[in-house]
């Protein structure tokens, strides 16, 4: 939301209101879901997230081609101008929007948000996830080859042009991110922090997890950083939902490393039984290590198909850009309950017991639950530390 020129698409759609923003994402999710779920996903023509990423390519293309009619005609829509200015803001959809698209998947995953909640993937899980992407993008319509500018490092003023293949490679994926976040995300247009509430508003205390706004405007300055959240308007969330999130990131990571450590002795660990084959082999432990992980996948999706309504996604051209059609801000009703942001919040009218048994089985409890954990063990261990550290420098006082 921080690319002041994608916005302008984003906002002619109508998809990003407070009402309908949720089933949108989902659809957005579930789409990631079909890619994700495996090889045979992704090959053609029957393979799900091959289906779902052409439809998409199609839906991108019914788009681009409404709006660029729309900007034709010679009415104006009480904006200054005509219905979309192509000229400033470039062709809707266009392949840099593609790319950027694709690299907020990829690039910005592997190098902003999961090390942000501490996790790392190896050189090989990079290359293997970037393959992935680099497909999809294939199958977007993304250019095989694009022509960069590299500045001069030394004093002449010289830059250089370099050919390179988008998420071709590790060094390649992770230059085509940074190129975008200073050419494209640097300013935000007052669109972009309409859009970006809107959604906020649109998740807030929504099934399964319940988390409220503060909460989610917590996630986002941890994963954006404080600068951008500033710059798109988000208020700053109170310190106890930014420990939350501290919690829930710091669950994630010992979560992650210990299924790693789990899959790790499977296939190093020889088996208890001499007939069973070992993991490299596909024995039965990896077979139940893959079902079980496929199992996890069916149910999230099912989760996902649900709440967006029971009916899977068909990325058909269901948000159509319509003349005086442009998504403006829409307060949430926890906006409202929160109060005028300076420390007066729900949080602080509620009291701490009200406010638990509200978020009883959601995101926000779970982190509570962590950091509460978290705390008493390293109070242990300091406890247990100190004291051993007091009786054995005892003796020498003694003395």
């Amino acid at each position: 939301m921080a690319s002041a020129r994608v916005v302008e698409t984003l906002a002619r759609t109508g998809g990003f209101g407070t009402r309908v923003a949720r089933r949108r994402l989902l659809e957005t999710f579930q789409h990631i879901l079909d890619v994700t779920e495996g090889v045979e996903s992704m090959k053609p023509p029957g393979g799900r997230g091959w289906r779902s990423t052409v439809r998409v390519r199609f839906l991108h293309g019914m788009v681009r081609r409404r709006i660029l009619g729309l900007s034709k005609k010679k009415k104006e829509d009480g904006r200054g101008g005509g219905y979309y200015d192509a000229e400033k803001l470039g062709v809707p959809i266009n392949d840099l929007d593609s790319i950027g698209t694709i690299a907020s998947f990829s690039s910005a995953l592997i190098w902003m948000g999961l090390p942000r909640q501490g996790i790392f993937l190896t050189s090989q899980e990079i290359k293997d996830y970037l393959a992935l992407w680099r497909y999809v993008a294939y199958l977007i319509g993304v250019p095989d080859t694009i022509t960069i500018t590299i500045p001069s490092s030394s004093s002449d003023g010289h830059s250089t042009q370099r050919k390179i293949t988008p998420f071709g490679s590790a060094q390649e994926a992770k230059m085509v991110i940074e190129s975008i976040m200073l050419s494209e995300l640097s300013d935000p247009s007052e669109t972009s922090a309409v859009l970006a509430n809107n959604i906020i508003a649109a998740l807030a205390n929504q099934p399964p997890l319940r988390s409220s706004a503060s909460f989610l405007r917590a996630q986002a300055y941890w994963l954006n950083g404080s600068s951008l959240c500033q710059t798109l308007k988000i208020p700053k969330p109170p310190v106890f939902y930014k420990m939350l999130v501290g919690s829930q990131c710091s669950f994630f990571m010992v979560f992650c490393y210990l299924r790693q450590m789990h899959y790790l002795l499977l296939r190093w660990v020889p088996p208890w039984d001499s007939n069973e084959k070992n993991d490299e082999e596909g024995g039965v432990t990896a077979g139940q290590t893959q079902e079980r992980y496929k199992r996890v996948r069916r149910l999230m999706r099912n989760v996902v198909v649900e709440m967006a309504g029971g009916k899977e996604a068909e990325f058909g051209f269901e948000w159509v850009p319509e003349r005086g059609k442009y998504t403006g801000s829409e307060r949430g009703e926890e906006d409202e309950e929160e109060g005028d942001g300076k420390g007066k919040g729900r949080l602080r009218r509620k009291g701490w017991w009200e406010w638990i048994v509200s978020r009883n089985g959601g995101s926000e409890f779970r982190s509570l639950k962590t950091f509460l954990v978290a705390s008493t063990v390293v109070g242990c261990l300091v406890w247990i530390g100190v004291r051993g550290l007091l009786f054995g420098t005892m003796p020498l006082f003694r003395r």
